[in-house]
């Protein structure tokens, strides 16, 4: 089924009218929205005619005179039903033989406050029961990179678009083709676009149709795209490789099933071996794979029905047979419930949640949504095709591929010896450690050091898989591994590389806009992590210290201070001559030549023993592509390094080390001038990886030196760069000499502040505008369709793992202000309690105490302003006490000149960045001096963290939260209790709001924390069969002194079970309380009891299971 949608901007043109009929036949279009048609009502059936007899159509006249919507469609091929119509949207259902789905037409008016009953009525129509797509012209932006050119977007125009999709539970569709769907017409400068025509989707369209894309054609006669989406997408046809899932280790028969199959095959050489037996343990575990966890979603569902079934009746609680039998049902559903979980849990990538809720819709939402943001349904060729069918798609791609990996340079200019050999090379300690003799146990490191949610290699098998069979076939490993160490020999399908290709951009419609990264398999990775390991400890002997890129001893904050210290004073007038240069290099891994890697590490002094092994690992490898889930036949490789590789940071790190060596010549050059806050300390260039920034005074004989000694590297290497992507920014000259400099290395002329290792370079104080991408992303992670299936728990640990990880990247290097912080937790701490990052008028417990640990009464959440303090302590000691950093050098050069960075006075000329640091010493002579903070000769953020933060006293409770393994959202419902602030009858009450106050769980009293779990019957009976159960004394009067029991019982045998049943208890009837009240659900005790019981027992061991008398 072909749907489109299209502002085709006027339709009494007897030419457009021809045009859109072509459109719409040529695309074999069965459902259309035509919008502005600017057609008159008594005009209407005329131009209707004109497209063609075969089409029924609807409008909206009747709410709009200015003929915004038509909606037509093909009757011989879908119905639809018109169910409501305002003046800027229209609602209908459409059906054919295979899809029922909803769809919502929208044009928007072209003002803000005219745009105002346009979400107040698409709010009234969205629903969750069927699928929904929400699409047409907005007339509206969504996000700050919606408009290119033109006006800056300002927060007035997207907060509507923003809080409806909040408060929609909508998710934008995957989307192809363009990514701007307007343009104002013009030509050159003054040309606009942006992307105002969208389509959003609901979770229910997600998890039918996550394969569904929506196409941003060209527009044709109009200056608006045509959307278009089809339901009839084609799956892609063939097998899927073989993956090992984890919870296939934990029944009983895995073991065996291995050894029998293990040894079963025997090879010319060990590897071989070792790859023939993975292939034998590979058949083995297909069949029980499909045995004993398949269908695992389909077994829950039924057992589930089962048990509702047999506890559904009359006698059950009379009968001693159904009671055992209801709990051999419930054991297997616990049984099949964690194979459920932990399958989609691996499928879904989802890494940050813990394990214990209830996550199931989740995970098979997550599994949809990754499927769907990988697949690749069209692309467009480099002569300019658009290809749709899946073998052209996969052929495209495998050409691709094939031409940047499968060549190699037929000619390349030969390494200058006397570069090369001009710096440092290994120490003959160095030389001795790389190639000692391979040991069992660093095998076993290695192997340790891979993590168990990796992605597995051709072979289908994770590191999991490995350590969980470990003892039964180690010892075939480690022979195979210590013959590759011997003989320098690599079993080839051992080194083909699954790749998988990952979207670099939101829209990506070309083979280059997909990410490669390389899937090895564990046996090659255990190999590379050896060689790897051998390298780290030694690298920095040979890497320039401006890489600093996965050098042990570096960071990446170290470029991003100096270069924000070198950019100083840019945007200022009468300055010298200077300019700095963001190269970045045209697909960097891949282009590597394997030649001139080899002559490097010769020349740099590595064991030819060892550059063997290198080279082994490099030369041999294959790849097979992954696309749409089906892999292509394999190539060979012949240049480049794989991004997935462990060895592969730290080669290129060795092989942009020659333009360093390069770079570095240009000092003896009379002709060269340095930039001039460089000159003392020979600076010409940073790198991170392939991250370049380049230095030197604005005139053309450095500029060409510079450009001379990158060419020489590059026809070298093979590594090139990308004029279209590289900048060059000046300071101290006019601006017809910048452009005359610019054209003259062949390099866009750049604007400050830019983007540096991802966060913004500006030579004065960082704004609020240049930190809002912080806070936007930020909050678009917390506005993701995940976000939407989340519990409290389930939130905060997103708050946790992921919101603040993106934070502390940027608290970790900059000084960020009040309002920078504040903005932050103001969406983290809206999102927490709401689900959304809109304004919520009371949270139930402040943001201070969540941020508290936990043995204080909060959730250890990071208090960014804290964080920020301690960081910058971490960089005033890095300048007390790290002069080997280039950066810390580069200070004491050029600021404290051999005085004392905790007395000397700073200049107000000097960075914004350094004054903050500087101002940390107020933080330090508050906690005392450097011991207090540190552990030996490191500083300790967690120490600096601590001291400086305001934590308040302990609870008296703190061993209920504290290594309490209920399931995390119980532990959240117990924690608010702990704080009393539930929103019980009393407390809701208090805030002025009417509510009833005789519907509870009981007739009695009202409806208080002590009463709901401790005094009502109902709670009460629960509680005592559960202390009946433990042989617990149930003499608590006051919920105080119960949880002053519980907690006394925290630390003895019984006490894991005891403080989780009372979470769990605390946890269903709140639930049950909650049921109640809104839909009138009303279980019994014994329902709620076995509830309880089950969900402790989903947590407990064997032995802990057995107490609980199940």
């Amino acid at each position: 089924m072909l749907c489109v949608s299209w502002n085709v901007r006027g339709m009494n043109d007897p030419f457009k009218i021809k045009e859109i009929k072509n459109f719409l036949y040529s695309h074999k279009i069965v459902v259309c929205a035509l919008l502005e048609t600017r057609v008159r009502e008594q005009n209407a059936s005329k131009v209707q005619g004109k497209l063609g007899k075969d089409w029924k159509w609807l409008n909206n006249y009747s709410h709009s005179a200015r003929e915004r919507i038509w909606i037509g469609w093909r009757p011989a091929w879908v119905n639809v039903t018109l169910t409501h119509t305002q003046e800027q949207l229209m609602v209908c259902d459409i059906q054919d033989q295979s899809h029922k789905l909803k769809m919502v037409a929208v044009y928007g008016l072209h003002t803000i406050a005219d745009r105002k009953s346009l979400w107040s009525g698409l709010l009234q129509c969205v629903q969750q029961q069927d699928p929904m797509i929400i699409i047409g012209d907005f007339n509206a932006v969504c996000h700050s990179n919606d408009r290119l050119y033109g006006t800056l977007v300002t927060d007035a125009e997207t907060e509507d678009f923003q809080q409806f999709l909040l408060q929609s539970n909508l998710i934008e569709s995957r989307s192809t083709w363009s990514y701007y769907s307007w343009s104002n017409s013009s030509i050159g400068r003054d040309r606009v676009l942006s992307r105002i025509d969208k389509a959003y989707v609901n979770l229910v369209w997600l998890g039918m149709y996550a394969e569904v894309s929506v196409q941003y054609l060209p527009p044709g006669i109009s200056d608006h795209s045509p959307l278009l989406f089809n339901l009839m997408t084609g799956r892609p046809q063939g097998g899927k490789p073989f993956k090992f899932m984890n919870v296939m280790a934990e029944q009983g028969e895995f073991l065996e099933t291995v050894e029998k199959a293990w040894n079963s095959v025997n090879g010319r050489f060990k590897l071989q071996a070792i790859w023939l037996n993975l292939k034998a343990v590979k058949r083995e575990l297909k069949q029980m794979k499909t045995q004993k966890i398949g269908l695992a979603h389909e077994k829950v569902k039924n057992l589930r029905h089962q048990l509702q079934d047999l506890q559904s009746q009359d006698d059950f609680d009379h009968n001693d047979i159904m009671q055992t039998d209801a709990k051999s049902i419930m054991n297997d559903l616990r049984h099949w419930s964690h194979i459920e979980d932990s399958i989609l849990q691996q499928k879904s990538r989802i890494t940050w949640l813990q394990q214990g809720d209830t996550n199931s819709k989740l995970f098979f939402t997550a599994v949809k949504a990754r499927h769907a943001i990988n697949r690749i349904d069209m692309l467009n060729t480099e002569d300019g095709r658009v290809i749709q069918d899946a073998d052209e798609v996969q052929e495209e791609i495998l050409e691709f591929y094939k031409k940047l990996l499968g060549t190699r340079a037929s000619t390349l200019m030969g390494v200058d010896l006397n570069t090369v050999r001009g710096g440092k090379c290994l120490s003959a300690q160095a030389k001795e450690s790389l190639i000692r003799e391979v040991a069992s146990t660093e095998i076993d490191e290695a192997l340790a050091g891979i993590g168990n949610d990796k992605a597995p290699g051709l072979d289908g098998f994770n590191a999991y898989f490995f350590k969980k069979s470990w003892g039964s076939i180690k010892q075939e490993i480690y022979a195979g591994i210590q013959e590759f160490f011997n003989n320098s020999r690599m079993h080839r399908p051992i080194n083909c590389i699954v790749v998988t290709l990952l979207p670099k951009v939101q829209h990506a419609t070309r083979v280059k806009e997909f990410r490669p990264i390389a899937c090895c398999t564990v046996i090659y990775k255990i190999i590379s992590k050896m060689l790897t390991n051998r390298m780290k400890g030694i690298i920095g002997e040979v890497v320039n210290e401006a890489q600093s890129g996965f050098i042990p001893g570096r960071h990446i904050a170290d470029n991003i201070l100096l270069a924000s210290e070198l950019i100083r004073g840019y945007t200022r007038k009468h300055m010298s001559p200077r300019c700095i240069m963001k190269v970045d290099i045209r697909k960097a891994y891949d282009s590597v030549e394997w030649s001139f890697l080899e002559t490097l590490l010769y020349e740099f002094g590595f064991p030819s023993r060892f550059v063997g092994w290198i080279m082994e690992c490099v030369s041999t490898v294959s790849y097979s592509v992954l696309v749409n889930g089906i892999p292509t036949q394999p190539f060979q490789a012949r240049k480049g390094l794989r991004q997935g590789d462990p060895m592969s940071p730290f080669l290129f790190a060795l092989c942009m080390e020659y333009l360093s060596r390069c770079l570095e010549e240009l000092k003896g050059s009379p002709d060269f001038n340095f930039h001039p806050k460089c000159e003392r300390l020979n600076i010409t260039h940073l790198m991170f990886a392939d991250d370049l920034l380049m230095f030197c005074r604005a005139d053309k004989s450095s500029l060409d030196h510079m450009n001379v000694a990158f060419q020489k590297f590059s026809h070298a290497s093979g590594l090139a760069a990308s004029h279209e992507k590289s900048n060059i920014y000046f300071c101290g000259v006019d601006d017809e000499t910048a452009r005359e400099l610019a054209d003259y290395v062949h390099m866009q002329l750049g604007e400050l502040p830019f983007r540096y290792l991802g966060v913004p370079l500006t030579s004065k104080k960082l704004t609020y505008a240049q930190c809002k991408p912080l806070v936007e992303m930020i909050t678009n992670r917390a506005q993701t369709w995940m976000a939407k299936l989340l519990s409290y728990a389930g939130r905060l640990q997103l708050i946790k793992s992921i919101l603040s990880s993106m934070q502390n990247y940027w608290a970790h290097i900059f000084p960020l202000s009040k309002k920078v912080i504040q903005a932050v937790e103001k969406v983290c701490r809206k999102f927490l309690w709401t689900g959304k990052t809109e304004e919520t008028k009371k949270a139930p417990v402040a943001w201070a105490t969540i941020q508290r640990p936990k043995s204080r009464g909060g959730w250890n959440v990071i208090n960014m302003k804290y964080w920020n303090r301690a960081a910058m302590l971490k960089l005033l000691w890095a300048i007390e006490f790290k002069r080997d950093k280039l950066w810390v050098r580069w200070i004491h050069s050029y600021y404290i000149k051999r005085q004392d960075i905790l007395t000397v006075n700073i200049s107000n000329q000097t960075t914004w960045i350094l004054r903050k640091i500087v101002k940390a010493r107020d933080h330090l002579s508050n906690i005392g001096d450097w011991d207090e903070i540190c552990i030996g000769d490191k500083f300790s953020m967690k120490k600096a963290y601590k001291k400086i933060s305001e934590n308040g006293e302990r609870v008296r409770w703190r061993r209920l939260i504290c290594n309490n393994y209920a399931t995390p959202k119980s532990k959240f419902i117990l924690w608010m209790m702990l704080h009393e602030r539930l929103p019980t009858v009393d407390r809701i009450s208090r805030w002025g709001v009417q509510c009833d106050l005789n519907y509870r769980l009981c007739r009695n009293d009202g409806e208080t924390i002590q009463h709901l779990f401790f005094s009502c019957s109902y709670s009460a009976g629960v509680w005592s069969k559960i202390c009946y159960i433990m042989r617990f004394p149930n003499s608590g009067v006051s919920h105080q002194e119960i949880i002053s029991s519980v907690c006394g019982q925290a630390r003895k045998k019984k006490g894991k079970l005891i403080v989780m049943l009372y979470t769990e208890f605390v946890y269903a009837i709140w639930k049950q309380r909650n049921k109640r009240t809104f839909t009138g659900e009303n279980k019994d005790e014994n329902e709620v009891l076995r509830k309880i019981l089950f969900a402790v027992a989903a947590q407990c061991n064997d032995e802990e299971r057995s107490l609980l008398m199940l």
